[in-house]
C-alpha cells in the first residue's frame, strides 16, 4: 500500500514535527492513516513494526523515505479508546482480560529484535476494536540498546516512568512502570499518586517502584505474577494464614457443647466451627485471584458488588453451606448409629 494509491480526505493533525491525515483507497474502499514525520524522526521502529504480525499492534503497510523525513501508511482503527471503555463499570474478570491483552501486546514489542520500547503507554494509545485491544502511536518509541545515555524527556506525566524524565536511560522496565499505572486506573479510575487500588495492589506497587531494579524485570515475569491460574500468595500472607489456622484449630477443638452430645456430634461440631473461622481468613489471603476462577467468575452479580462486598457475600454463603452440610451429616450419622 503506497501513498500514491491514496486520496487524502482529512487532516487530523499538523505541526512542525508531523502531519497526520486520513486517506481513502478507492480500489479496496478503505480508510487509512498517513503520517509524515520531520527529518529528525527515526523510521526504524515503523520499519520493524511493518514486519510484525501481532494482532494487538496497529498494522503498518508502508514506510517511505522522503526528501525531508519519512512517511508511514497505517491502518485506520475503528473502535473505542481504552480511556473511554474504562469510564464504564466493568467486573473484575473483564479488567483482568483487558490487562492480559495489554501484557501480550507489550510482550510482543519487547520480544522483537531489537526490542521496541513504547515509552508512552497510556489508555489513550489503546483502541478497543473487533479483534481486541490494539496499541498505536509509536511516535516516541525506539529500539532498545543496552548502552545508551540518559533519555530525552518523553511520555505522559503520570504514566511515564521516573527515568523517562531524562535522568537515566529508559528500557523495557519503563513500559512495565506505565503498565502498573494503567492497571491501577483500570481498577479504581485514578493514578496511583492520587488513589491506590486494593485490587492487585501488590502487583501495582511492584510495577511502579521508583528504582527499575525493584520492578518486574520483564513483562513475562509480570504476567506470571498477574495470572490467576495459580493460587499464589505472598510469604507474609501465607505465614499469617497458617498461624491463624493453627490458633483457630486449637480454639475450635477446645469447644464443648452446652448439652451432652455423642462423640461424632462433638467432632463434627468442632470441625464445622474451625472451618467457619478459617473461611474468612482464607478468602482474605486469596482475594486477588479467587473471584477470577470458576465457578465464582461466572456470577456477574458477584463481580458487580466490588471485591470487598463480594468476598463478604461469598464468605457468608460458604459458611452457611458448610454449617448446613455438617448439621445434615451429623443427623445422618446419628440415624445410622441409633
Amino acid at each position: 500500500m503506497r501513498q500514491d494509491e491514496l486520496e487524502v480526505i482529512y487532516a487530523l493533525k499538523e505541526d512542525e514535527h508531523k502531519q497526520i491525515m486520513l486517506a481513502w483507497n478507492p480500489i479496496v474502499r478503505r480508510v487509512f492513516v498517513i503520517k509524515r514525520f520531520a527529518a529528525l524522526a527515526r523510521p526504524q521502529v515503523y520499519r520493524q513494526l511493518s514486519q510484525c504480525e501481532e494482532k494487538g499492534i496497529v498494522r503498518i503497510y508502508a514506510v517511505e523515505q522522503e526528501q525531508e523525513g519519512f512517511s508511514v501508511v497505517e491502518e485506520y482503527l475503528d473502535g473505542e479508546l481504552l480511556s473511554v471503555w474504562m469510564k464504564q463499570p466493568h467486573a473484575q474478570p473483564q479488567i483482568h482480560e483487558a490487562f492480559m491483552q495489554l501484557l501480550r501486546i507489550v510482550s510482543a514489542l519487547h520480544r522483537m529484535s531489537p526490542p521496541i520500547i513504547h515509552r508512552d503507554l497510556k489508555p489513550e494509545n489503546f483502541m478497543c476494536t473487533a479483534r481486541g485491544i490494539v496499541l498505536f502511536d509509536f511516535d516516541v518509541s525506539r529500539p532498545y540498546a543496552r548502552r545508551q545515555g540518559a533519555s530525552t524527556v518523553v511520555g505522559t506525566l503520570g504514566y511515564a516512568a521516573p527515568e523517562q524524565l531524562g535522568f537515566e536511560h529508559s528500557d523495557p522496565r519503563s513500559d512495565i512502570y506505565s503498565l502498573g499505572v494503567i492497571l491501577n486506573v483500570l481498577c479504581c479510575g485514578h493514578l496511583p499518586s492520587i488513589k491506590q487500588s486494593h485490587m492487585y495492589r501488590e502487583v501495582i506497587r511492584k510495577c511502579t517502584r521508583l528504582d527499575p531494579q525493584d520492578r518486574y524485570q520483564s513483562v513475562e515475569e509480570l504476567m506470571d505474577a498477574f495470572a490467576p491460574q495459580q493460587f499464589t500468595i505472598s510469604r507474609q500472607k501465607g505465614i499469617i494464614l497458617l498461624a491463624y489456622a493453627l490458633v483457630s484449630a486449637i480454639l475450635s477443638f477446645q469447644a464443648q457443647p452446652e448439652q451432652p452430645a455423642m462423640m461424632h456430634e462433638v467432632i463434627l461440631m468442632r470441625i464445622a466451627l474451625w472451618l467457619a473461622l478459617l473461611i474468612p481468613m482464607a478468602l482474605w489471603a486469596l482475594k486477588d485471584v479467587i473471584l477470577l476462577r470458576p465457578p465464582f467468575s461466572r456470577f456477574a452479580f458477584l463481580q458487580r458488588k466490588g471485591q470487598g462486598k463480594a468476598l463478604i457475600l461469598l464468605g457468608s454463603v460458604l459458611i452457611f453451606a458448610e454449617l448446613f452440610f455438617f448439621a445434615l451429616l451429623s443427623v445422618m450419622l446419628g440415624a445410622l448409629l441409633a
